[in-house]
């Protein structure tokens, strides 16, 4: 799929003018790495001065399918590179088999001359790196040091990237995630009066995410018995997270919704009162960001660049994970003073439109862009 720009002048822009585009890799599945990358380019025809995009996926939805999508991928990439019709490559990036993946394009890349840069999503990808044995950790490396420009969600990432590879500060470049502003088409968040409140929990059903440390919280006498009830959204497996829900006697007050689609999401963020998310891991959750844009306060775990994201205090409340009575007193204290989820709520607003909304993050791409293409970096 490729998707056109046109734009005021510039070194992307005049990319585009000889006829050359960016090829960007995408997973080709449904995630968070998927919905960043959508949000992109749905934004991206209404950015000034950027070329051209054509997206491909690296891998299948199946394990079988997935050696055809990156053989494909391999091809295009080998008959437009020679042709001179690619600008950069943009190669999406988490762990394991993504790795993997990224090196073979990234080397594909190289033979044919054309600079890539390295975009860095996936919240476990310290512990995969520390986990490879020493021979394994060199093509990483390489990977690394070899990208004209390292996109990274965070400080702490970057400060991780430039330690672990001896990368120079101008090679790498922070961009966080972004989300579309759901102004003006949606009336702005105001807490629908619900009674009782309504926590919502947007992300994969599983402990990683700290679903059971949510219900453990949510069955503590801090909230036992104040007035609330739960909605836990995503996928997984819904049927163990149902059954933990019947064992510590919550099935009136927490819903499992399963995964749901972007109406019946922006329906469920309408709907909320506060957003909660103690994950152990994340690069910076999309979740997160739409519960910020729709008003709502947030109460999270400060990992991956969460603790950059959240002021504690100010746009919501953060809690170390694992930590089960913190999270039941960050919850209590929200579900029981309105006016506090509202200024809460209001500051993480504001925080989203200045840093987080989606032409924003893809204004900064484009400035990253024009320095790879500006400088000749290979």
């Amino acid at each position: 799929m490729a998707v056109g720009t046109t734009g005021t002048p510039g070194v992307p822009d005049a990319a585009a003018r000889r006829g050359r585009y960016v090829l960007m890799t995408v997973p080709g599945k449904t995630g968070g790495i998927d919905s960043v990358i959508g949000y992109l380019l749905a934004a991206w025809p209404g950015q000034p001065g950027l070329p051209p995009v054509r997206r491909m996926c690296s891998r299948g939805a199946s394990l079988a399918g997935s050696p055809l999508r990156l053989a494909g991928l391999l091809l295009r990439l080998l008959i437009d590179g020679i042709r001179r019709r690619i600008a950069l490559v943009h190669l999406n990036m988490a762990s394991r088999g993504s790795t993997l993946r990224k090196l073979l394009v990234a080397l594909t890349a190289v033979l044919v001359g054309v600079p890539y840069v390295l975009h860095l999503h996936g919240g476990g990808f310290r512990g995969f790196y520390a986990a490879l044995p020493s021979p394994l950790r060199r093509p990483v490396a390489w990977l690394f040091r070899r990208a004209a420009l390292v996109l990274v969600l965070g400080e702490g990432w970057r400060g991780w990237v430039a330690d672990s590879f001896e990368l120079a500060a101008d090679r790498i470049k922070v961009l966080p995630n972004g989300v579309p502003d759901p102004r003006p088409a949606t009336a702005p968040h105001r807490g629908r009066q619900n009674q009782p409140p309504r926590l919502l929990f947007l992300g994969l059903l599983s402990p990683r995410k700290g679903v059971d440390d949510l219900l453990a919280a949510l069955a503590s006498p801090a909230l036992r018995h104040s007035a609330w009830h739960a909605v836990l959204a995503g996928d997984g497996d819904a049927g163990r997270v149902q059954q933990q829900v019947r064992q510590l006697g919550l099935t009136d007050r927490v819903s499992i919704a399963g995964w749901l689609g972007p109406e019946a999401t922006r329906a469920a963020l309408a709907d909320a009162d506060l957003f909660v998310l103690p994950s152990y891991a994340e690069g910076l959750s999309v979740a997160l960001l739409e519960a910020m844009a729709w008003e709502l306060p947030v109460v999270a775990t400060p990992v991956g660049a969460h603790g950059e994201v959240v002021e504690d205090g100010e746009t919501g409340l953060l809690v170390a994970p694992g930590d089960v009575a913190g999270l039941a007193l960050a919850l209590a204290r929200l579900l029981a003073d309105a006016d506090e989820r509202q200024r809460m709520g209001r500051a993480a607003r504001r925080r989203f439109v200045e840093r987080f909304e989606i032409g924003r993050v893809l204004r900064q791409l484009g400035d990253g862009y024009a320095e790879v293409l500006a400088g000749g970096r290979t």
